[in-house]
């Protein structure tokens, strides 16, 4: 096989379109070249896989697919790429070809950890493929890549329908405490006040020895002062404000100003005007510095109301 595809490759030589370290390297494994050498080779001389093997393997012109597509999706044609993948990937279940659907499954949730694809539905079928093949890993990694997605289109019903029904699987606990909050944010969009406390709540609770427990404790803070506000709690609103924007302080996050902003809030709907305003101020002049309009417009709305 090693001297066919060097015969193969001879001519892709003389011409430019083929390295002829490709061909040394097959020259080293002359039994059993590797699947990853014979697929890089089809791709870059444009042989086909089958040539090679001798056969048509669907597994191996599957792999060199997903080659291609990974240069697209290196090339910024990712929605591109994301299209050809939900042919591949009926192709593959349809022929039992795990090994496809595995490489498929990370590249979706490459796609969904960098896009927002508007059309969910067949990453909706995977994660059902996946449980019914008894894969619940992998099933509640992606589905919570799905309520992610949903969420950052501020499709807050949906992203909740998602995140109730990962939790009630046995997800690990730093999965659990990611779809918590991002159940609990879409909640209080929502409007679901009551509902997003229970549920932030429930995540704070699950915190101790989790990983980057602060940012954790700081998002969550960050929510439930939010939460406290809508329900005219201001104590609690005030309590959580302060842990968090403390929290943020010292990961030197830009979410500290919002976190400030809130206990502006809080402290003016306590009565204690000149601290609020005296927050609020330096809120002000830090979007001020870093000319951001939008941020700046609100907090000067907020005085406004003190």
């Amino acid at each position: 096989m090693a001297r066919k595809a060097a015969r193969l490759t001879q001519e892709q030589v003389a011409q430019g379109l083929c390295d002829r370290s490709y061909i040394s390297l097959m020259e080293q494994d002359k039994v059993s070249p590797t699947m990853d050498l014979l697929v890089q080779l089809g791709q870059r001389v444009q042989i086909p896989i089958g040539e090679l093997l001798g056969n048509p393997d669907l597994s191996a012109q599957a792999h060199s697919q997903l080659l291609y597509l990974d240069d697209l999706m290196d090339k910024g044609q990712t929605m591109e790429a994301y299209g050809y993948l939900e042919q591949l990937w009926w192709d593959a279940t349809h022929a039992h070809d795990q090994r496809t659907t595995h490489e498929i499954y990370r590249r979706v949730q490459r796609i969904l950890e960098d896009c927002s694809p508007n059309d969910l539905s067949w990453p909706n079928a995977m994660v059902m493929w996946l449980l019914n093949e008894g894969d619940r890993d992998r099933a509640v990694q992606l589905g919570y890549h799905v309520q992610r997605t949903l969420f950052t289109q501020r499709k807050w019903s949906a992203s909740i329908r998602w995140g109730k029904a990962l939790l009630e699987m046995s997800v690990p606990a730093d999965l659990r405490i990611r779809v918590g909050i991002a159940t609990g944010s879409a909640l209080l969009r929502q409007g679901d006040v009551r509902q997003s406390e229970y549920q932030y709540t429930d995540v704070l609770n699950r915190l101790n020895g989790t990983p980057q427990h602060s940012l954790v404790e700081a998002w969550v803070s960050h929510g439930l002062s939010a939460v406290y506000g809508y329900l005219n709690e201001w104590e609690h609103a005030q309590q959580y404000a302060r842990r968090a924007s403390t929290l943020y302080q010292t990961m030197n996050s830009s979410m500290y100003w919002l976190a400030l902003q809130n206990l502006g809030i809080s402290t003016a709907a306590l009565g204690e005007r000149t601290s609020a305003r005296q927050i609020l101020t330096r809120c002000l002049e830090y979007w001020i510095q870093t000319d951001d309009a939008i941020h700046r417009v609100d907090v000067e709305h907020d005085m406004g109301q003190i």
